[in-house]
C-alpha cells in the first residue's frame, strides 16, 4: 500500500512505504530492497540506516518490522501483528515478499499475494499452497512454489490444490529443483500450466513472454511462410501439414494435447521450438514431434505480432 505523506516526523514518503512493506510480507531479503528503490545504490544504505534507528531489524540476510518502526506505524493507525518464528510460515513467508517486491514496479507483471486473496473465514482456502496470483498480459496464473525442502508429500498437496480448483484456469508453478516432479502429473485440463525452473534467467524471460518478434524467429528458421494455426493447441502452422508450437516453459497442458493429437492425425508433424532454458528430458518426447532448440531471448521485442 502506498501512503501520499511527505513528511512525518523524521522520515519521509518512501520510509513509510518500506515500513508498511516489511509488516505486511514480514520477512523481507535485504537484496529484494532493490527492486524497492529507483536508485539500486541508495537501498543499502538507506536500509542500513532504518536497521540502525531500529525501525527495521535483521535477522542473518532478512529484515523485519523493528520496535520503533512498529511504534511508528502504530501511531499513524496501522495494525502491526506479531511476528511468527514457527519454520514453514518463516519460509512460506521469505518466498511470498520475494515474487512480492521483485514485481513491485514491474510494468509487464503485477503479483497479488495469496493473503491479498484469500477468505479468512473458509479452512479450504486458507490452507491451500498457492502462494499468489501472477496476473501476465491481463492474463491471471494462480502461482505455486515448490522449493528443494518441500517432500513428495508436498507436491502431492500441490496437485489436489490445482485439481480441486474451479476460479482460475491458468497456473503458474516454480520449482528450484525440476527433478523433485513429473511433469506427467501436472495435466488437469487447463488452459495452461507453465512448470518453470525457478532462476534469474526464467525470472527475466517470464517478465518478456509477450514480447517475443515471432516474426524474425520464423523467418530464420522456415523458408516458407507461417500462419496462424486454426488448432488451439497450435499457434502457427506452415501449408505442409506441420504445426510449430513455441514452448518457452514447459506447458503441460499443451504437451499433453499434442501427444494425443498425434496419436489420431499420425500424417501430421509438429515442430516445438523449446527454450534452451528447459530440459529436453523434462519435455517428453512424443513420436512425430521435431523439437529445436531456441535463445529465446535473442527475440524479445515490444509486442506481439499478428500474422495473416
Amino acid at each position: 500500500m502506498k501512503v501520499r505523506v511527505m513528511f512525518i516526523g523524521t522520515l519521509n514518503e518512501k520510509d513509510l512505504e518500506i515500513l508498511l512493506f516489511v509488516n505486511k510480507y514480514k520477512y523481507v531479503k535485504v537484496s529484494d530492497f532493490k527492486y524497492l528503490y529507483s536508485n539500486k545504490q541508495y537501498y543499502k544504505n538507506k536500509i542500513k540506516c532504518l536497521i540502525n534507528r531500529m525501525y527495521l531489524r535483521k535477522i542473518k540476510w532478512y529484515v523485519t518490522i523493528g520496535n520503533e518502526g512498529k511504534k511508528y506505524l502504530e501511531n499513524l493507525g496501522y495494525k502491526c501483528s506479531r511476528i511468527s518464528y514457527e519454520k514453514t510460515y518463516v519460509e512460506r513467508q521469505k518466498i511470498i515478499s520475494s515474487f512480492a517486491a521483485r514485481f513491485y514496479s514491474n510494468n509487464n507483471i503485477r503479483f497479488v499475494p495469496s493473503i491479498d486473496i484469500k477468505d479468512k473465514q473458509v479452512f479450504t482456502i486458507t490452507s491451500r499452497r498457492y502462494i499468489g496470483i501472477m496476473n501476465i498480459d491481463k492474463v491471471d496464473y494462480l502461482t505455486y512454489y515448490i522449493s528443494r525442502k518441500h517432500t513428495s508429500k508436498y507436491i502431492q498437496s500441490v496437485i489436489y490444490d490445482i485439481r480441486k480448483e474451479r476460479k482460475f484456469n491458468n497456473v503458474i508453478i516454480f520449482c528450484e529443483n525440476i527433478d523433485m516432479i513429473d511433469v506427467n502429473d501436472f495435466v488437469f485440463g487447463l488452459d495452461r500450466l507453465y512448470v518453470i525452473p525457478f532462476n534469474e534467467d526464467n525470472l527475466e524471460l517470464l517478465e518478456h513472454i509477450n514480447k517475443i518478434d515471432y516474426q524474425k524467429l520464423f523467418r530464420k528458421m522456415y523458408k516458407n511462410k507461417v500462419f496462424l494455426s486454426e488448432y488451439d493447441f497450435c499457434d502457427y502452422y506452415i501449408k505442409n501439414d506441420r504445426f510449430i508450437f513455441p514452448l518457452i516453459f514447459i506447458d503441460t497442458e499443451r504437451l499433453s494435447t499434442i501427444k494425443y493429437f498425434l496419436l489420431e492425425n499420425r500424417d501430421k508433424c509438429v515442430d516445438i521450438i523449446y527454450s534452451k532454458n528447459i530440459s529436453l528430458i523434462l519435455i517428453n518426447r512424443i513420436k512425430g514431434v521435431n523439437y529445436i532448440p531456441v535463445d529465446y531471448t535473442k527475440y524479445i521485442k515490444g509486442e506481439f505480432n499478428i500474422y495473416d
